[in-house]
Protein backbone atom coordinates (compact mmCIF):
# COMPACT_ATOMS: atom_id res chain seq x y z
CA UNK A 1 0.00 0.00 0.00
CA UNK A 2 1.50 3.31 -1.06
CA UNK A 3 1.20 6.53 0.88
CA UNK A 4 -1.34 7.82 -1.61
CA UNK A 5 -3.47 4.67 -1.76
CA UNK A 6 -5.18 4.17 1.63
CA UNK A 7 -6.64 0.66 1.28
CA UNK A 8 -6.89 -1.71 4.25
CA UNK A 9 -5.19 -5.07 3.65
CA UNK A 10 -7.14 -8.07 4.93
CA UNK A 11 -4.30 -10.54 4.43
CA UNK A 12 -2.32 -8.86 7.21
CA UNK A 13 -4.89 -9.97 9.80
CA UNK A 14 -4.02 -12.88 12.08
CA UNK A 15 -5.57 -16.20 10.92
CA UNK A 16 -8.07 -16.45 13.85
CA UNK A 17 -9.33 -12.92 13.10
CA UNK A 18 -9.75 -13.69 9.41
CA UNK A 19 -11.57 -16.92 10.22
CA UNK A 20 -13.84 -15.14 12.69
CA UNK A 21 -14.75 -12.53 10.07
CA UNK A 22 -15.35 -15.25 7.47
CA UNK A 23 -17.73 -17.15 9.75
CA UNK A 24 -19.57 -13.98 10.77
CA UNK A 25 -20.17 -13.23 7.07
CA UNK A 26 -20.94 -16.86 6.11
CA UNK A 27 -22.01 -18.90 9.16
CA UNK A 28 -22.14 -22.10 7.08
CA UNK A 29 -18.33 -22.07 6.99
CA UNK A 30 -18.37 -23.00 10.68
CA UNK A 31 -19.21 -26.59 9.74
CA UNK A 32 -15.76 -27.06 8.22
CA UNK A 33 -13.64 -25.70 11.06
CA UNK A 34 -11.24 -27.96 12.92
CA UNK A 35 -11.16 -27.89 16.71
CA UNK A 36 -7.80 -26.08 16.68
CA UNK A 37 -9.32 -23.35 14.49
CA UNK A 38 -12.30 -23.09 16.82
CA UNK A 39 -9.95 -22.49 19.74
CA UNK A 40 -8.53 -19.38 18.06
CA UNK A 41 -11.92 -18.17 16.84
CA UNK A 42 -13.68 -18.50 20.22
CA UNK A 43 -10.88 -16.81 22.14
CA UNK A 44 -10.59 -14.02 19.57
CA UNK A 45 -14.37 -13.49 19.48
CA UNK A 46 -14.51 -13.31 23.27
CA UNK A 47 -11.76 -10.68 23.43
CA UNK A 48 -13.48 -8.70 20.66
CA UNK A 49 -16.89 -8.88 22.44
CA UNK A 50 -18.23 -10.73 19.40
CA UNK A 51 -18.83 -14.18 20.86
CA UNK A 52 -22.55 -13.51 21.34
CA UNK A 53 -22.82 -12.12 17.82
CA UNK A 54 -21.09 -15.21 16.43
CA UNK A 55 -23.41 -17.48 18.43
CA UNK A 56 -26.53 -15.61 17.30
CA UNK A 57 -25.57 -15.81 13.63
CA UNK A 58 -24.76 -19.50 13.86
CA UNK A 59 -28.05 -20.10 15.65
CA UNK A 60 -30.02 -18.17 13.03
CA UNK A 61 -28.47 -20.27 10.27
CA UNK A 62 -29.03 -23.57 12.07
CA UNK A 63 -25.28 -24.12 12.34
CA UNK A 64 -24.95 -23.96 16.12
CA UNK A 65 -25.79 -27.63 16.67
CA UNK A 66 -23.12 -28.62 14.15
CA UNK A 67 -20.35 -27.12 16.30
CA UNK A 68 -18.25 -29.38 18.55
CA UNK A 69 -19.78 -29.81 22.00
CA UNK A 70 -16.98 -27.94 23.77
CA UNK A 71 -17.36 -25.01 21.38
CA UNK A 72 -21.14 -25.08 21.59
CA UNK A 73 -20.96 -24.67 25.38
CA UNK A 74 -19.05 -21.38 25.01
CA UNK A 75 -21.39 -20.13 22.30
CA UNK A 76 -24.55 -21.09 24.20
CA UNK A 77 -23.27 -19.34 27.31
CA UNK A 78 -22.56 -16.15 25.38
CA UNK A 79 -26.00 -16.30 23.80
CA UNK A 80 -27.69 -16.61 27.20
CA UNK A 81 -25.68 -13.68 28.56
CA UNK A 82 -26.54 -11.40 25.65
CA UNK A 83 -30.23 -12.30 25.86
CA UNK A 84 -30.24 -11.50 29.55
CA UNK A 85 -28.55 -8.13 28.94
CA UNK A 86 -31.01 -7.34 26.13
CA UNK A 87 -33.91 -8.03 28.51
CA UNK A 88 -32.33 -5.78 31.13
CA UNK A 89 -31.82 -3.06 28.50
CA UNK A 90 -35.53 -3.18 27.62
CA UNK A 91 -36.40 -2.81 31.31
CA UNK A 92 -34.02 0.15 31.56
CA UNK A 93 -35.45 1.83 28.48
CA UNK A 94 -39.00 1.47 29.82
CA UNK A 95 -37.92 2.96 33.15
CA UNK A 96 -36.26 5.94 31.42
CA UNK A 97 -39.38 6.58 29.35
CA UNK A 98 -41.55 6.59 32.48
CA UNK A 99 -39.16 8.88 34.36
CA UNK A 100 -39.00 11.41 31.52
CA UNK A 101 -42.66 11.27 30.45
CA UNK A 102 -43.61 14.46 32.37
CA UNK A 103 -40.91 16.41 30.53
CA UNK A 104 -42.24 15.60 27.04
CA UNK A 105 -38.65 15.54 25.77
CA UNK A 106 -37.52 13.79 22.55
CA UNK A 107 -35.68 10.61 23.55
CA UNK A 108 -33.34 9.15 20.94
CA UNK A 109 -31.86 5.69 21.52
CA UNK A 110 -28.44 5.33 19.91
CA UNK A 111 -25.91 2.56 19.32
CA UNK A 112 -26.81 -0.81 20.87
CA UNK A 113 -30.00 0.38 22.57
CA UNK A 114 -31.14 1.87 19.26
CA UNK A 115 -30.45 -1.36 17.37
CA UNK A 116 -32.41 -3.26 20.00
CA UNK A 117 -35.39 -0.89 19.98
CA UNK A 118 -35.52 -0.88 16.17
CA UNK A 119 -35.35 -4.69 16.17
CA UNK A 120 -32.41 -4.73 13.79
CA UNK A 121 -31.18 -8.27 13.07
CA UNK A 122 -27.64 -7.65 14.27
CA UNK A 123 -28.90 -6.66 17.73
CA UNK A 124 -29.25 -10.40 18.38
CA UNK A 125 -26.21 -11.56 20.32
CA UNK A 126 -24.72 -8.10 20.67
CA UNK A 127 -23.06 -7.72 24.06
CA UNK A 128 -24.56 -4.66 25.76
CA UNK A 129 -22.73 -2.83 28.53
CA UNK A 130 -24.80 0.35 28.65
CA UNK A 131 -27.92 2.08 27.35
CA UNK A 132 -27.16 5.23 25.35
CA UNK A 133 -29.81 7.92 24.99
CA UNK A 134 -29.63 11.35 23.40
CA UNK A 135 -31.76 14.38 24.31
CA UNK A 136 -31.61 18.04 23.22
CA UNK A 137 -28.81 19.92 24.94
CA UNK A 138 -31.25 22.57 26.19
CA UNK A 139 -33.09 19.86 28.16
CA UNK A 140 -30.11 17.95 29.55
CA UNK A 141 -30.26 19.50 33.06
CA UNK A 142 -33.98 18.77 33.43
CA UNK A 143 -33.46 15.22 32.18
CA UNK A 144 -30.67 14.61 34.67
CA UNK A 145 -32.75 15.92 37.57
CA UNK A 146 -35.72 13.75 36.59
CA UNK A 147 -33.54 10.65 36.42
CA UNK A 148 -31.90 11.39 39.79
CA UNK A 149 -35.33 11.87 41.32
CA UNK A 150 -36.41 8.52 39.87
CA UNK A 151 -33.56 6.60 41.48
CA UNK A 152 -30.55 6.80 39.17
CA UNK A 153 -27.23 7.75 40.72
CA UNK A 154 -23.90 8.87 39.28
CA UNK A 155 -21.38 6.08 38.77
CA UNK A 156 -18.19 6.19 40.85
CA UNK A 157 -16.78 9.17 42.72
CA UNK A 158 -16.08 12.20 40.56
CA UNK A 159 -13.97 15.07 41.83
CA UNK A 160 -14.54 18.71 40.90
CA UNK A 161 -12.38 18.46 37.77
CA UNK A 162 -14.22 15.38 36.51
CA UNK A 163 -17.55 17.14 37.04
CA UNK A 164 -16.33 20.19 35.15
CA UNK A 165 -15.01 18.01 32.34
CA UNK A 166 -18.40 16.35 31.85
CA UNK A 167 -20.42 19.56 32.22
CA UNK A 168 -18.31 21.81 30.00
CA UNK A 169 -16.37 19.67 27.54
CA UNK A 170 -18.06 16.29 27.16
CA UNK A 171 -21.04 15.26 25.06
CA UNK A 172 -22.74 13.53 27.99
CA UNK A 173 -23.41 13.90 31.68
CA UNK A 174 -21.64 11.55 34.13
CA UNK A 175 -22.81 7.94 33.68
CA UNK A 176 -25.79 6.87 35.80
CA UNK A 177 -26.95 3.55 37.22
CA UNK A 178 -29.95 2.26 39.15
CA UNK A 179 -29.54 -0.13 42.06
CA UNK A 180 -29.57 -3.73 40.84
CA UNK A 181 -29.25 -2.79 37.17
CA UNK A 182 -26.18 -4.28 35.43
CA UNK A 183 -26.27 -1.73 32.62
CA UNK A 184 -25.01 1.82 32.83
CA UNK A 185 -27.16 4.66 31.50
CA UNK A 186 -25.28 7.19 29.37
CA UNK A 187 -27.26 10.36 28.68
CA UNK A 188 -25.89 12.36 25.74
CA UNK A 189 -26.71 15.75 24.31
CA UNK A 190 -24.43 15.19 21.29
CA UNK A 191 -22.73 12.30 19.50
CA UNK A 192 -19.31 13.98 19.60
CA UNK A 193 -17.72 16.27 22.19
CA UNK A 194 -18.68 19.93 21.62
CA UNK A 195 -14.98 20.82 21.82
CA UNK A 196 -14.12 18.48 18.93
CA UNK A 197 -13.17 19.29 15.35
CA UNK A 198 -16.37 17.85 13.88
CA UNK A 199 -19.76 19.25 14.78
CA UNK A 200 -22.55 16.95 13.52
CA UNK A 201 -25.97 18.48 12.97
CA UNK A 202 -27.77 17.28 16.10
CA UNK A 203 -30.95 19.16 15.25
CA UNK A 204 -31.14 17.17 12.00
CA UNK A 205 -30.30 13.95 13.85
CA UNK A 206 -33.31 14.45 16.13
CA UNK A 207 -35.60 15.91 13.47
CA UNK A 208 -35.11 13.05 11.01
CA UNK A 209 -35.21 10.24 13.58
CA UNK A 210 -37.90 7.57 13.45
CA UNK A 211 -40.29 6.21 16.10
CA UNK A 212 -39.30 2.85 17.60
CA UNK A 213 -41.96 2.21 20.21
CA UNK A 214 -43.75 4.18 22.89
CA UNK A 215 -41.78 7.28 23.82
CA UNK A 216 -38.54 6.47 21.99
CA UNK A 217 -37.00 7.17 18.62
CA UNK A 218 -33.94 5.89 16.71
CA UNK A 219 -31.73 7.65 14.15
CA UNK A 220 -32.48 7.66 10.45
CA UNK A 221 -30.84 4.57 8.81
CA UNK A 222 -28.08 6.61 7.17
CA UNK A 223 -27.46 8.45 10.44
CA UNK A 224 -27.02 5.08 12.15
CA UNK A 225 -24.07 4.34 9.86
CA UNK A 226 -22.69 7.87 10.24
CA UNK A 227 -22.87 7.60 14.02
CA UNK A 228 -21.18 4.18 14.05
CA UNK A 229 -18.40 5.55 11.84
CA UNK A 230 -17.96 8.65 14.00
CA UNK A 231 -17.87 6.55 17.14
CA UNK A 232 -15.16 4.36 15.65
CA UNK A 233 -12.91 6.71 13.67
CA UNK A 234 -13.54 10.12 15.26
CA UNK A 235 -14.32 9.51 18.92
CA UNK A 236 -12.06 6.58 19.78
CA UNK A 237 -8.50 5.35 19.44
CA UNK A 238 -9.68 2.42 17.26
CA UNK A 239 -8.01 -0.09 19.60
CA UNK A 240 -9.82 -3.46 19.74
CA UNK A 241 -12.88 -1.98 18.03
CA UNK A 242 -13.66 -4.82 15.65
CA UNK A 243 -17.20 -5.04 17.05
CA UNK A 244 -17.96 -1.51 15.88
CA UNK A 245 -16.75 -2.39 12.38
CA UNK A 246 -19.06 -5.42 12.42
CA UNK A 247 -21.88 -2.99 13.32
CA UNK A 248 -21.05 -0.85 10.27
CA UNK A 249 -21.09 -3.92 8.03
CA UNK A 250 -24.45 -5.11 9.39
CA UNK A 251 -26.05 -1.66 9.10
CA UNK A 252 -24.89 -1.10 5.52
CA UNK A 253 -25.98 -4.57 4.40
CA UNK A 254 -29.41 -4.23 5.99
CA UNK A 255 -30.26 -0.73 4.84
CA UNK A 256 -28.80 -1.16 1.34
CA UNK A 257 -30.95 -4.27 0.89
CA UNK A 258 -34.06 -2.39 2.04
CA UNK A 259 -33.44 0.82 0.08
CA UNK A 260 -31.73 0.82 -3.36
CA UNK A 261 -30.75 4.48 -3.02
CA UNK A 262 -29.16 4.00 0.39
CA UNK A 263 -25.62 4.75 -0.85
CA UNK A 264 -26.77 8.18 -2.03
CA UNK A 265 -28.61 8.79 1.25
CA UNK A 266 -25.52 7.84 3.25
CA UNK A 267 -23.31 10.16 1.20
CA UNK A 268 -25.77 13.02 1.71
CA UNK A 269 -25.98 12.49 5.48
CA UNK A 270 -22.20 12.21 5.76
CA UNK A 271 -21.88 15.59 4.02
CA UNK A 272 -24.58 17.10 6.24
CA UNK A 273 -22.70 16.06 9.39
CA UNK A 274 -19.24 16.85 8.00
CA UNK A 275 -18.37 13.17 8.43
CA UNK A 276 -17.11 12.18 4.98
CA UNK A 277 -13.67 11.12 6.20
CA UNK A 278 -14.70 8.89 9.14
CA UNK A 279 -17.49 7.36 7.06
CA UNK A 280 -14.91 6.71 4.31
CA UNK A 281 -12.61 4.95 6.77
CA UNK A 282 -15.47 2.81 8.06
CA UNK A 283 -16.65 1.81 4.58
CA UNK A 284 -13.12 1.07 3.36
CA UNK A 285 -12.35 -1.23 6.29
CA UNK A 286 -15.77 -2.90 6.18
CA UNK A 287 -15.42 -3.59 2.46
CA UNK A 288 -11.85 -4.91 2.78
CA UNK A 289 -12.27 -7.02 5.91
CA UNK A 290 -15.93 -8.08 5.81
CA UNK A 291 -16.82 -7.87 2.14
CA UNK A 292 -19.44 -5.22 2.82
CA UNK A 293 -21.25 -4.21 -0.42
CA UNK A 294 -20.03 -0.63 -0.53
CA UNK A 295 -20.68 1.83 -3.35
CA UNK A 296 -17.43 1.97 -5.36
CA UNK A 297 -18.05 5.58 -6.30
CA UNK A 298 -18.10 6.54 -2.63
CA UNK A 299 -14.79 4.76 -2.02
CA UNK A 300 -13.16 6.36 -5.07
CA UNK A 301 -14.27 9.80 -3.92
CA UNK A 302 -12.85 9.12 -0.44
CA UNK A 303 -9.52 7.87 -1.79
CA UNK A 304 -9.08 10.73 -4.24
CA UNK A 305 -10.02 13.51 -1.82
CA UNK A 306 -7.56 15.88 -0.17
CA UNK A 307 -5.09 14.83 2.56
CA UNK A 308 -4.42 11.41 1.05
CA UNK A 309 -1.22 10.96 3.04
CA UNK A 310 -3.06 11.63 6.30
CA UNK A 311 -5.68 9.03 5.38
CA UNK A 312 -3.00 6.48 4.52
CA UNK A 313 -1.34 7.17 7.90
CA UNK A 314 -4.60 6.46 9.74
CA UNK A 315 -5.35 3.36 7.67
CA UNK A 316 -1.95 1.79 8.34
CA UNK A 317 -2.24 2.30 12.09
CA UNK A 318 -5.93 1.40 12.37
CA UNK A 319 -5.20 -1.86 10.52
CA UNK A 320 -2.85 -2.76 13.38
CA UNK A 321 -4.98 -1.44 16.26
CA UNK A 322 -8.54 -2.42 15.28
CA UNK A 323 -8.21 -6.21 15.63
CA UNK A 324 -8.24 -7.77 19.10
CA UNK A 325 -4.85 -8.70 20.60
CA UNK A 326 -3.48 -12.20 20.20
CA UNK A 327 -4.93 -14.37 23.02
CA UNK A 328 -1.51 -15.85 23.82
CA UNK A 329 0.96 -13.02 23.28
CA UNK A 330 -1.04 -9.79 23.32
CA UNK A 331 -0.11 -7.01 20.92
CA UNK A 332 3.25 -6.84 19.22
CA UNK A 333 5.40 -3.72 19.31
CA UNK A 334 4.02 -2.30 16.04
CA UNK A 335 0.41 -2.69 17.19
CA UNK A 336 1.16 -1.08 20.55
CA UNK A 337 2.86 1.85 18.83
CA UNK A 338 -0.09 2.22 16.45
CA UNK A 339 -2.50 2.25 19.39
CA UNK A 340 -0.51 5.00 21.11
CA UNK A 341 -0.48 7.14 17.97
CA UNK A 342 -4.21 6.68 17.46
CA UNK A 343 -4.88 7.54 21.08
CA UNK A 344 -2.99 10.80 20.57
CA UNK A 345 -4.98 11.40 17.39
CA UNK A 346 -8.27 10.82 19.24
CA UNK A 347 -7.34 13.41 21.87
CA UNK A 348 -6.27 15.87 19.17
CA UNK A 349 -9.65 15.46 17.45
CA UNK A 350 -11.52 15.90 20.74
CA UNK A 351 -9.98 19.14 21.97
CA UNK A 352 -8.38 22.35 20.72
CA UNK A 353 -4.64 22.64 21.54
CA UNK A 354 -5.07 24.92 24.56
CA UNK A 355 -7.66 22.67 26.19
CA UNK A 356 -5.65 19.57 25.32
CA UNK A 357 -2.56 21.03 27.02
CA UNK A 358 -4.59 21.98 30.10
CA UNK A 359 -6.29 18.58 30.26
CA UNK A 360 -2.96 16.77 29.87
CA UNK A 361 -1.38 18.84 32.63
CA UNK A 362 -4.31 18.15 34.96
CA UNK A 363 -4.14 14.40 34.29
CA UNK A 364 -0.40 14.39 34.98
CA UNK A 365 -0.86 16.40 38.18
CA UNK A 366 -3.64 14.14 39.45
CA UNK A 367 -1.58 11.03 38.66
CA UNK A 368 1.38 12.47 40.57
CA UNK A 369 -0.85 13.46 43.48
CA UNK A 370 -2.26 9.93 43.59
CA UNK A 371 1.22 8.40 43.64
CA UNK A 372 2.27 10.66 46.52
CA UNK A 373 -0.87 9.78 48.46
CA UNK A 374 -0.23 6.04 48.00
CA UNK A 375 3.35 6.43 49.16
CA UNK A 376 2.27 8.29 52.28
CA UNK A 377 -0.33 5.61 52.99
CA UNK A 378 2.29 2.87 52.53
CA UNK A 379 4.64 4.52 55.04
CA UNK A 380 1.85 4.59 57.62
CA UNK A 381 1.33 7.06 60.46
Amino acid sequence: MSAGDPVPVREALAPPVRTLLDVLAQPALARGLALAQWDGVVRTARIAHLLGTLAARLDAEGALDACPASVRAHLAGALLETRHLAAMARIEIDAVVRALAPLDVPLLLVKGAGYLAARLPHAAGRMLRDVDVLVPRARIAAVEQALLAAGWRAEGSLDAYDQRYYRRWSHQIPPLRRAGQPLELDVHHAILPPTGRLRPDHAALLRDSRPAGAGVRVPDPADQVVHAALHLFQDSDCTSRLRELVDVDALVRLHAAREPSFAMQLAARARLHGAERPVGYALAFAAAWLGTPVDEGALRAWRSGPQRRARAWVVRRAALALPPPDPEHGRDRAARAAARWLQARALWLRMPPSLLAYHGAMKAWRALRGQLARRRAARGP
